[in-house]
């Protein structure tokens, strides 16, 4: 797998561009989706305002190389508040103990700490009910020692955005109520940043839209983005075979008269669904697009025109992840989390500045 570092600052800016130069939070999840959060930092740093993680791990990883904002969008454990607030994260406060913590550790500081006000969308993972937000947000008022920088919730879905945005605002009201000044708010992620017809909020949070991802957005309502991630495979073996021969398990293919088969180095080891043959996917080569007709644990069989040695396109500019995504039947955030990690387990995860022409598999490595 190569990752292109030059395109994900490039969708950075796009992403700013396209919601109207709002604040841009990465989401650097999951070690960056599993391409590694240096890495991600690295490319990143200059073009957004802020990271959002889940984990303290997370956290500590960014600010090894980077002075920006860190915002946690989950639950901290108690135990971990102290060394959250020590590497300046803001911490997600959506219960009274999490209140009593941080008050805690302000005053062991001797200064106010940054915190983040999260409220509950149906999704259910993270944040207060909306309807016990004023009574929270009177207890973080009479707090000294907690600054709550913004507030934040999570749009599970498009159909029910609406009425998740109505309980988030009125949630907000409740906090005004309260005595609670907040200095903005932040609700989109990637796919709500394209089916909101404006964008709420200060900031949007983004993490597969970096990557290339639009989430299925028709392109008249997606910012302009470039594909980040390259994978390949080396065709080893071209065959000219009789018609009638079954090709894979449970011959899930029979060759025609004039079929040339193609076998490359890659399968489900390399961190692809076996679900993606049965879509009847293509990947890409020089003189066009090879059909894949079979795919193992280790090799991916394709009918059509290619030379041993050459390098097949599996995952690019051709064959957008979005696409992949769908032939494969999983979400982008699922197929890149799996590529990666086989890729980071082979050794063979690379930028694309590191070698030009490297491929996943074969001698290639």
């Amino acid at each position: 797998m190569i990752v292109d570092l030059d395109a994900f600052a490039w969708n950075a800016r796009a992403w700013r561009r396209f919601t109207g130069g709002r604040r841009i939070y990465a989401v650097v999840k999951a070690d960056a989706y599993g391409i590694g959060i240096q890495r991600a930092v690295a490319a990143l740093d200059d073009d957004v305002d802020g990271w959002c993680v889940t984990s303290i791990e997370e956290a500590q990883s960014v600010r090894l190389h980077s002075r920006k904002r860190i915002l946690c969008i989950a639950t901290l454990p108690a135990r971990q508040i102290e060394q959250a607030v020590r590497l300046g994260v803001e911490v997600s406060v959506s219960a009274r103990d999490e209140i009593g913590e941080l008050t805690r550790v302000a005053a062991a500081r001797g200064r106010r700490v940054r915190a983040q006000l999260a409220v509950r969308s149906v999704a259910g993972w993270a944040g207060a009910d909306p309807r016990g937000v004023e009574v929270l947000a009177q207890a973080l008022a009479a707090s000294s020692g907690i600054e709550v920088v913004e507030a934040w919730t999570h749009l599970s879905g498009e159909p029910e955005s609406r009425a998740q945005l109505d309980a988030f605002h009125a949630a907000l009201a409740g906090a005004e109520r309260a005595g609670l000044t907040l200095q903005g708010y932040h609700v989109a992620s990637t796919a709500p940043a394209q089916w909101l017809n404006e964008v709420p909020g200060g900031a949007v949070r983004i993490g597969i839209g970096l990557f290339g991802s639009t989430m299925g957005a028709a392109p008249a309502a997606a910012p302009p983005l470039r594909q980040v991630l390259d994978v390949g495979a080396v065709v080893e073996r071209v065959e000219d075979v009789e018609a009638g021969l079954g090709v894979g398990y449970g011959r899930a293919y029979v060759t025609k008269r004039g079929d040339r088969l193609l076998t490359a180095r890659f399968g489900y080891s390399a961190g692809m669904p076996r679900s993606f043959v049965a879509s009847k996917p293509t990947v890409g080569s020089s003189a066009g697009e090879l059909a894949v007709v079979a795919m193992g644990m280790q090799f991916l069989t394709c009918v059509g025109a290619a030379n041993a040695g050459e390098r097949l396109e599996v995952l690019g500019p051709r064959h957008p992840l979005d696409a992949v995504a769908c032939a494969a039947a999983v979400l982008p955030h699922e197929l890149v989390l799996s590529l990666a990690h086989a890729a980071r387990v082979a050794g063979t995860l690379v930028d694309r500045a590191a070698v030009d022409g490297y491929t996943t598999c074969g001698d290639s490595r």
